[in-house]
């Protein structure tokens, strides 16, 4: 170790650290991940502090790129119990007509407007993020469709600019409207109690893994590890990407007691995967210059329009079948425009912002967290890692 690794790590780490001091500063209406990237773009293609090889040589890449990325999407898919998903059947069906208006409408719209291929492809990122994109980026790549490359990265970039701040204001208004009610704590609370007892997490089939084996960090890695090794086979196998498997597998080792839920954290390891995963995934906002997003802003605001607004319509509509307020559903649907892991902060940042400015308690705040959070998060394991990876792949093939 260096100052050619300290130095770095200082300008990445104290950049997060601006944003989390900014975002508390301003009470927590801004999200500190928003000023985090406002800061990346400033001081990095506009000032030129921070280069690509900043975030190469503090050795952050080659951790989360190795293994992070994988470990963290299998614990993602440890992250929610059989339970948890049987009762989100609500949250699939809005999150599935949201990606299905999304395509539509942006295909019917923006195919006059620039062509079927351009509209497909973005209405698709649009509706589904990272790994729809990845799809479509590398197809591009192959076939040497440099401005589609180009549209794809600031897509993809750009995404967590507008889902993200959409869903914590549309979450936090819904999260209000129960608060001054005077009902939200009678429609969290059971949720908070499923949380703080790990009812939730599935009994049956147990494997008799001792708790203090099944919480090492060793022994956690090693199936992770094992985990990531079958998915990538499966994956080459079935020709679905590798990450759905990870979810699935993940999943799946949690139900039959090879692993605890939410195992990452409880051996210690997912707070620095996690932390460190957020500046490795904003990389590439150093090297977008303002003179590319403007001059792609255009096709970008129309879909990023046409998303935000088709999510609108589905809050509108089920918000009247499920018996929810709007605001509530429209969040649910703009999960979808969010991704992971930044899905995973969306209900700890609208609850955080009306802790601070209500002046709630403790319990009031993790009951909201513990009641929203897997909606929002579950909206995204559909709509990002199986619908739209499958609509994109077959889309590729075709276009």
């Amino acid at each position: 170790m260096s100052p050619e690794v300290y130095v770095p790590m200082l300008l990445i780490l104290g950049t997060f650290l601006a944003g989390d001091l900014l975002s508390k500063l301003v009470k927590y209406r801004v999200d500190s991940l928003i000023f985090s990237i406002v800061l990346l773009i400033v001081f990095g293609s506009v000032l030129h502090v921070i280069t690509p090889s900043t975030f190469e040589a503090t050795g952050f890449m080659t951790i989360i790129n190795n293994f992070g990325i994988p470990f963290a999407i299998v614990s993602f898919g440890a992250s929610v119990s059989l339970s948890e998903m049987k009762g989100q059947y609500k949250t699939f069906i809005i999150g599935t007509a949201a990606v299905a208006l999304i395509i539509l409408t942006g295909s019917l719209i923006g195919t006059p407007l620039t062509d079927l291929r351009t509209s497909l492809y973005s209405s698709v990122e649009v509706a589904g993020g990272g790994q729809a994109g990845l799809i479509m980026l590398t197809k591009a790549q192959q076939i040497g469709d440099t401005k589609m490359v180009g549209l794809m990265l600031l897509l993809m970039n750009m995404q967590i600019l507008v889902g993200y701040p959409a869903c914590v204001y549309s979450l936090r208004a819904g999260m209000k409207k129960h608060l001054m009610a005077g009902d939200m704590m009678e429609i969290a609370s059971g949720a908070l109690a499923k949380k703080r007892s790990g009812a939730e997490e599935h009994k049956g089939m147990n494997f008799r893994i001792p708790d203090d084996v099944k919480s090492s960090f060793y022994y956690v890695f090693v199936v992770f590890t094992l985990i990531c090794l079958l998915s990538f086979y499966v994956g080459q196998w079935t020709r679905i990407s590798h990450y759905v498997w990870e979810i699935i597998l993940g999943f799946a080792a949690v139900q039959v007691g090879i692993i605890p839920k939410d195992a990452l954290n409880k051996a210690g390891a997912g707070g620095m995967i996690f932390g460190l995963m957020y500046p490795v995934i904003c990389e590439a906002f150093v090297e977008l210059s303002w003179e590319e997003i403007l001059g792609m802003l255009p096709i970008v605001a129309l879909f990023f329009a046409i998303g935000v607004a088709g999510c609108a319509v589905c809050g509108a509509i089920f918000s009247r079948i499920f018996k929810k307020n709007f605001f509530e559903t429209w969040a649910v649907a703009l999960g979808c425009m969010v991704g992971f892991p930044p899905s995973l902060l969306v209900a700890k940042a609208a609850a955080a912002d009306l802790k601070t400015n209500m002046d709630l308690d403790d319990e009031t705040y993790e009951a909201m967290v513990a009641y929203y959070q897997p909606q929002i998060v579950i909206s995204g394991v559909v709509t990002i890692s199986v619908e739209t990876g499958i609509i994109a792949g077959i889309l590729v093939s075709l276009i």
